[in-house]
């Protein structure tokens, strides 16, 4: 059965721009030439070119190979490089008429990759983000209105997320807090 990550938002406008980027410090060494991310093509096949190759995340293990796009930076620095997995949203949806929290929910699937793989994939990187734009007019993130949550996402253990945008983990707010004009409604997302 394949899984799939949620995102759960009661919002009029979303968009996507985001894919899994991992980076990665190291690079694993082992008896074979791996092809376990981007980093390895860099290390053991001297690719300096950014563009789409296929990785196997778990070696000669029973997962399939896929597809990846590899940011190679300028070329000359491995901390540079990026693995990237594509997914089902990154084009913008449009969404009206969803007003109670959590009334719109989509599935967001990457390509041929599957839980497992993404597991694999992160678990072997120094980082991984997933990035999310999202454009509204009119939507509430309702972080300042405890305990009335408007919009979260679900995260890799399946539980409810209420940051955004680079905050940290469990701050109610969005990464652009620290540098926020606030307001007496908002004090933690209103940028």
């Amino acid at each position: 059965m394949r899984r799939s990550t949620e995102l759960k938002l009661g919002i009029s406008l979303w968009r996507s721009l985001a894919v899994l980027a991992c980076q990665i410090a190291f690079t694993r060494v082992s008896g074979h030439l791996n092809r376990s991310n981007c980093n390895d093509l860099w290390v053991h096949h001297k690719v300096r070119t950014s563009g789409t190759y296929q990785i196997d995340v778990d070696g000669q293990g029973p997962l399939k190979p896929i597809w990846v796009d590899c940011e190679m930076g300028d070329g000359r620095e491995l901390f540079q490089v990026l693995t990237i997995v594509h997914h089902s949203l990154e084009e913008t949806q449009q969404v009206r008429g969803k007003e109670p929290p959590g009334s719109y929910s989509r599935n967001v699937t990457y390509g041929e990759a599957t839980e497992q793989h993404l597991v694999r994939l992160i678990d072997s990187m120094f980082s991984c983000q997933q990035f999310v734009r999202w454009d509204c007019k009119g939507a509430m993130f309702g972080f300042w209105y405890p305990p009335g949550l408007d919009s979260w996402w679900v995260g890799r253990n399946w539980q409810d997320q209420f940051y955004w945008g680079g905050a940290e983990t469990d701050s109610r707010s969005c990464g652009c807090h620290p540098h926020c004009l606030r307001t007496p409604r908002n004090s933690t997302c209103n940028c």
